[in-house]
């Protein structure tokens, strides 16, 4: 976040202290401040209520008033203005029934872990730390604020938030949030939104897969969101991660770092799956691409007809890296390069047709022939592609010989 960001942040702060009021910046910000990591929101605490909040800023958003939170606009920016508070009951297992505005100690005693648990005066340059989450970030541990299974128990989300602040930060989860997560796990998918797990799990596999993989199979939680996993070896799916080592999550679709995973899982299933968490059409187009394109990688194939509009298409680099990254060995994955390499260079002409719709047969040329425009038509311009390409033959009149040969028309 900008120092323009940040200036808007502390003149919100000067409002709320004005009016007589503490406030401070609280949460994620001040543990990537101390963690000289780049700011990404600034949240602000403060004892003043929402009400109050509504009357000292002329404009706001009362979007989690219930929660007490008031959206504040500031110099054309956004900032969570929330009120200390303690939590009454979670009967839903995401929200609790009652909230009770309390004081700065009590308000970071609710939050989730240590890390985030810290408030900071950017005026005096201090930091208020009840819950030792600065010696944890020192630790570099991500550990629940007082009784893990109780946190756990309140707001499943934070679960998954744990394996990502895991998986973001580089931190180890400590032992007892870990036994924590993993008696919790169960009642995940019941309590938490399909797209609000799909969100974090996005979040976790974009910074850094593998660990973030690791760790959701390690404490049991990814065969509660995809049940269909559950009969997969523990042995298998651990190794079959390594591969998310090798590649770059910045470029890389989050669905792809998961569907390795889905080797011995139907089609059918995985679209299920993925389904029920609300991934978008094209989220659902790459699991249909991946189950294409899988048997031709597994069985070594040389159809050249597969190759050819394979190679053609958008997201085959995409596949190929990551088919290269599954590849358990150096040798093999080098081979496997050189194969496709060899492949692209003697298909090369076929792959630039595909790609600007260059038939070597056209409809023209069909109708010349006697063709009538239909599906017919349709049907001889594919048969024409596939046999040019399986024949490696560019000539016109060859391929008409060949579709007649064939009994197509006479």
């Amino acid at each position: 976040m900008t120092t323009i960001a940040v200036e808007a942040a502390k003149k919100v702060l000067t409002k709320l202290r004005n009016a007589g009021y503490q406030a401070y910046f609280v949460g994620g910000c001040v543990r990537d401040m101390l963690m000289n990591r780049p700011l990404e929101d600034i949240d602000i605490a403060t004892n003043a209520s929402p009400t109050i909040v509504s009357t000292i800023f002329s404009d706001v958003i009362s979007i989690g008033v219930s929660f007490g939170i008031i959206v504040v606009k500031q110099d054309g920016r956004l900032f969570e203005v929330a009120t200390f508070r303690s939590d009454g009951e979670y009967k839903d297992g995401r929200h609790p029934d009652q909230i009770i505005f309390s004081s700065i100690r009590e308000d970071a005693l609710r939050r989730d872990f240590t890390v985030n648990g810290m408030y900071y005066d950017p005026f005096e340059d201090k930091v208020f730390d009840f819950v030792e989450g600065a010696r944890d970030i020192e630790k570099r541990v991500i550990r629940a604020i007082g009784h893990p299974r109780l946190r756990f128990s309140e707001d499943k989300l934070r679960i998954l938030r744990a394996v990502r602040f895991s998986s973001t930060l580089g931190f180890t989860i400590d032992p007892a949030t870990e036994r924590a997560i993993i008696k919790e796990a169960p009642t995940l998918v019941k309590a938490v939104s399909p797209e609000r797990i799909w969100q974090e799990l996005k979040k976790m596999l974009k910074r850094d897969p593998y660990v973030a993989l690791s760790l959701l199979i390690k404490l049991k939680i990814l065969m509660f969101i995809f049940p269909e996993l559950k009969d997969i070896p523990y042995s298998l799916l651990r190794t079959t991660t390594e591969f998310a080592r090798k590649l770059n999550p910045t470029h890389f679709p989050e669905i792809l770092f998961l569907l390795p995973l889905f080797q011995g899982v139907t089609e059918e299933a995985a679209t299920v799956a993925f389904g029920r968490l609300r991934v978008s059409n094209k989220e659902l187009k790459f699991i249909e691409s991946w189950y294409q394109v899988l048997p031709h990688f597994q069985n070594q194939s040389s159809n050249r007809v597969f190759w050819a509009h394979f190679l053609a298409s958008s997201t085959a680099p995409l596949f190929l890296e990551l088919f290269s990254a599954l590849q358990k060995d150096p040798c093999r994955q080098q081979h496997f390069i050189s194969r496709v390499q060899e492949l692209e260079a003697r298909l090369e002409q076929f792959i630039l047709r595909i790609k600007t719709s260059s038939p070597v047969v056209s409809a023209p040329d069909l109708i010349a022939k006697g063709i009538a425009p239909g599906r017919l038509l349709g049907d001889l311009l594919k048969e024409a592609e596939t046999l040019s390409i399986e024949n490696e033959c560019l000539d016109k009149e060859k391929i008409l010989l060949l579709l007649q040969e064939k009994g197509f028309w006479k």
